[in-house]
């Protein structure tokens, strides 16, 4: 797939960014696993990395992932070289807990903030998070929390907050940071059979308390002349 530069520009539109205020925050969500949701947030990020002043931040929401630090890390003529690791919180506020709470080798107890960092890319116009798996001890679990703290103390930070969250067959950490988002967008590849799926999942968003603007498609179907509307409305 390539960067998709024209209908990123079109999705940019679409979604109004150019009329947001200083800071906005919009959540990548599909119904079922392996829609591109990932590839469609970080291009998305790196695209809008280009056009704000101030710098955007790609959040992942899937503990494990290393999705977007690998493919910027093998595509360095595109993003520039990862930069090195900093804390992920402004504030130390978090948008998960972990538990049962664990203790370092001195006997501190490491904080939820401590399980997020991030990587400054794009001469650090865009920034990247990662969950350090490796701090994980293997009986603790990671639990996405609904509250706003965390996310309101990044747009101070940021110009555009990008969420790339687990699709909802295997995961509904989506639907709780749903209410705390400005924008909810459904994912769905362009050769997908059905938009049933989309349907449902736009229902569950909206009882979530979400603002689902609508559902976009990852990548040009196989049409004669003729391109899908990059944002399409989900009745």
């Amino acid at each position: 797939m390539n960067t998709l530069n024209s209908d990123l520009e079109q999705l940019w539109f679409a979604l109004g960014m150019a009329e947001y205020g200083p800071s906005a925050s919009l959540q990548f969500i599909a119904a079922d696993s392996g829609e591109g949701t990932s590839l469609l947030a970080r291009e998305f990020a790196a695209y809008a990395a280009r056009r704000m002043d101030r710098p955007v931040w790609l959040v992942s929401l899937e503990p494990g992932s290393a999705v977007h630090i690998d493919a910027i890390q093998a595509q360095p003529w595109r993003f520039g070289p990862l930069g090195e690791m900093k804390q992920a919180s402004p504030d130390r506020s978090m948008f998960f807990e972990v538990w049962p709470e664990a203790r370092d080798h001195r006997g501190r107890r490491v904080e939820d903030a401590d399980y997020l960092v991030a990587y400054g890319v794009c001469e650090q116009r865009l920034w990247v998070t990662e969950f350090r798996t490796d701090l994980l001890d293997p009986d603790q679990i990671i639990q996405v929390t609904a509250s706003a703290a965390y996310w309101n103390a990044l747009k101070a930070y940021s110009g555009l907050i990008i969420v790339d969250c687990p699709a909802l067959d295997r995961s509904i950490d989506g639907l709780t940071i749903a209410p705390f988002m400005d924008q909810s967008v459904i994912v769905l590849a362009a050769d997908g059979a059905s938009v049933r799926g989309p349907a449902l999942l736009k229902n569950a968003l909206m009882a979530a308390g979400a603002n689902c603007v609508g559902l976009v498609f990852n990548r040009d179907p196989a049409r004669r002349g003729r391109r899908p509307k990059i944002l399409q409305r989900l009745r």
